[in-house]
């Protein structure tokens, strides 16, 4: 048998799945989006917080870029 030890590295997988999944979420919705985080074992308390930490921070990113896109659009104005 194997022994994992866990990632060198942090890795990050992403999948977007065809059909949701029935998960017991905070907002009591369906998943459609399953992340998977692959930290050392020395990190494993803290590495795979900085990463979320890092993606939640991306995600907001671009969603005031998409909504202020929309703005734009929908007001037509020229940036």
């Amino acid at each position: 048998m194997e022994n994992h030890r866990g990632s060198e590295r942090p890795r990050i997988a992403v999948a977007k799945l065809k059909h949701t999944v029935d998960w017991e979420t905070m907002d009591s919705t369906d998943v459609k989006l399953v992340i998977l985080f692959a930290v050392k074992d020395a990190d494993s308390g803290a590495g795979h917080i900085r990463v979320l930490a890092k993606i939640s921070m991306l995600l907001v990113m671009m969603t005031l870029s998409k909504n202020y896109l929309m703005l734009i659009h929908k007001r037509n104005y020229t940036v």
